[in-house]
């Protein structure tokens, strides 16, 4: 009785086990191996997305005399290509940065895919001066259309400025 028992039981894990694996991989989707199709540039606008508290304090921000905000959607470039390594990445192209001495690396993504549409996974980091400050991103191409979401993390929980990007490849 016990063996049939502890039989039932593990078959009962293997089960959910898969079941609980083809879920996951379906809402995410298999890793990618050929992202020929998503490599090129993708042209549009970026839209800082702040809380309010955040906004009024940084209404006021200048760094050597600039303001550190646009007043609205910025127009830019973000160009999918691959490494030296043969990781795809994603960096700002034809783009001055509002503040000189800010830097932005590319940043490397993990592609996957669910039916049409591609998810783009990654981190970066943007650099002034001596500061770092760190970020994460995802979104998705679909159509030749891109939409990314970074978060940049000033202060963990606090203080997280999103940047959504929306743009076409051309």
């Amino acid at each position: 009785m016990k063996r049939t028992l502890f039989i039932i039981g593990i078959v009962v894990l293997a089960a959910a086990t898969v079941a609980v694996y083809r879920i996951c991989t379906r809402e995410k989707g298999a890793e990618v191996e050929d992202v020929a199709p998503l490599l090129g540039i993708y042209e549009g606008e970026a839209t800082i997305v702040l809380p309010d508290h955040l906004k009024k304090m940084a209404a006021n921000m200048t760094a050597n005399g600039q303001k550190l905000l646009p007043d609205g959607p910025i127009p830019c470039k973000v160009e999918v290509k691959l490494n030296e390594k043969k990781e795809v990445c994603m960096e700002l192209v034809d783009f001055k940065m509002p503040v000189e001495g800010i830097v932005l690396e590319p940043s490397v993504c993990t592609v996957t895919q669910a039916e049409s549409i591609y998810r783009l996974e990654g981190k970066g980091s943007v650099s002034y001066n001596t500061q770092t400050l760190n970020y994460s991103h995802q979104g998705k191409i679909q159509n030749r259309e891109m939409e990314v979401q970074l978060t940049l993390v000033v202060v963990p929980m606090v203080a997280e400025p999103k940047v959504v990007f929306k743009g076409k490849k051309v």
